[in-house]
């Protein structure tokens, strides 16, 4: 889930809320951008008592992605987004709803198909040492362990990333900064989120592999290695 712990104290409604048609949208243009096969995906609405806009429910052959319309979920949307800028916007989103995709596409590929990228050694070792620890969830809380979340948050926000240097290229550090910014803000709290020492070139390139060898799909050099640029400025 994306937007765990986002949670600010102050609640209210905002003018960029996310609406079930855009997210419906958002969603087929990732769908269409990757070329997602074998897996149904739909999206539905729900009102939970989570801080999360976004959630998603996945497995091998089913990914159902959750438009949160409680005021605290809408609240923390606007405060992620926080633009008039309709083409901003429209990165913003397409990271995000690329980021829940990331969780179906990780549910794929455990199936068996193929085999997970290996992201760099830190995030193995990090992640592996982790403690397990509490968090949110569609149905309440729950334990998990840091290994597995971890990684499975890294790997989805390199693939929101990567989806923006495909489609939104010009606001790829718009939307890395803003990633940066949520991330490190709860840092303390939310080891399972916290993805940004893992947001590099070679990782990005990983994922690109990744996604060519199971979607036929890949960036160009120079896309990665501008990215890059913008990752390794941001550190």
């Amino acid at each position: 889930m994306f937007f765990e712990m986002l949670l600010s104290a102050v609640v209210g409604l905002n003018a960029t809320d996310l609406t079930i048609d855009t997210v419906r949208a958002q969603t087929q243009n990732v769908v269409s951008a990757y070329e997602v096969r074998g897996m149904k995906v739909q999206v539905t609405q729900i009102e939970v008592d989570n801080p999360s806009p976004l959630l998603t429910r996945a497995s091998p052959n089913q990914c159902t992605i959750m438009l949160n319309t409680s005021n605290t979920a809408r609240f923390i949307w606007g405060k992620f987004v926080d633009t008039k800028d309709v083409s901003e916007e429209a990165a913003l989103q397409g990271f995000a709803l690329a980021h829940e995709m990331g969780h179906c596409l990780l549910a794929k590929a455990r199936r068996g198909e193929v085999e997970l990228p290996q992201l760099s050694a830190q995030l193995q070792s990090a992640s592996s040492s982790s403690q397990s620890f509490m968090v949110s969830t569609l149905i309440g809380r729950k334990s998990v362990s840091g290994s597995e979340n971890r990684y499975d948050e890294t790997f989805s926000d390199l693939l929101g990333l990567h989806y923006v240097s495909m489609k939104h290229p010009e606001h790829f550090q718009l939307v890395l900064s803003k990633l940066k910014a949520a991330r490190e803000s709860f840092a303390s709290n939310d080891q399972a989120h916290h993805s940004t020492p893992f947001l590099n070139q070679a990782n990005l390139r990983l994922v690109d592999q990744f996604v060519e060898q199971t979607q036929g799909k890949s960036l160009s050099d120079e896309r990665i290695a501008k990215a890059g640029m913008h990752l390794a400025s941001a550190r």
